[in-house]
């Protein structure tokens, strides 16, 4: 997550989304952005809290006076990703000033949980669902949902994120367009990863994203 007061902007940063290239650019405009609101502590979660964790942690007039925004990604694209992610040990590890710590600790014990799962995609796909392999199942939907209700004012698609980021920026006075960083390393289309089984699974797994967001395999 990051909340900006300058441009009065909240994103919330949902995994394997590009969320990593709008925060160093965000943070090279604003120094002083938050990184971190005080949520649960054993909701295992920091970086990538949800809308509504925001916004029990911020003033109702912040929260209803600046304009919220999120990143979307095709799910079955999103699932390889996160699996490339692990498997080529390209974890971005948090280098915000008095973040660093919590933050990089929480995704090595992420990743020291999933190490043993990389043997194949369909391994990955197999983690148990709870505890820190939560966040594997999470619906986006559920990172952007108040009540069951889409609670960001813009929802931006991986797959035309330069276009819609800078449509968001002339919305906020943002004055400059978004780099590319953090790519995964691998080099096949995620369609040729999966079998019919894991296709069902991940389908099944995010029927709401599938469904609310309208994508498809």
């Amino acid at each position: 997550m990051l909340i900006s007061h300058p441009y009065r902007a909240i994103f919330v940063h949902i995994q394997r989304t590009g969320g990593n290239s709008i925060r160093h650019l965000f943070n090279e405009m604003d120094a002083n952005a938050l990184q971190e609101v005080p949520i649960d502590a054993a909701k295992k979660r920091l970086k990538h809290c949800f809308i509504s964790d925001i916004h029990a942690a911020v003033e109702p007039e912040l929260f209803s006076g600046y304009t919220k925004f999120a990143v979307v990604r095709n799910p079955f694209d999103r699932l390889f990703s996160w699996y490339s992610m692990f498997k080529h040990n390209t974890i971005a590890k948090s280098e915000v000033a008095g973040g660093v710590v919590r933050t990089a600790a929480l995704g090595n014990a992420v990743e020291a949980a999933v190490e043993p799962y990389l043997d194949s995609f369909e391994s990955f796909l197999t983690m148990p669902n709870s505890g820190l392999f939560e966040r594997f199942y999470y619906n986006q939907f559920d990172y952007l949902q108040i009540d069951d209700r889409i609670a960001v004012d813009y929802v931006l698609r991986f797959e035309n994120l330069n276009n819609d980021f800078n449509a968001l920026a002339q919305a906020i006075n943002f004055p400059h367009l978004l780099p590319t960083i953090n790519q995964s390393v691998r080099r096949q289309d995620y369609r040729a990863a999966y079998t019919q089984s894991t296709r069902q699974l991940v389908a099944d797994r995010f029927a709401r994203d599938l469904d609310y967001f309208s994508y498809s395999f």
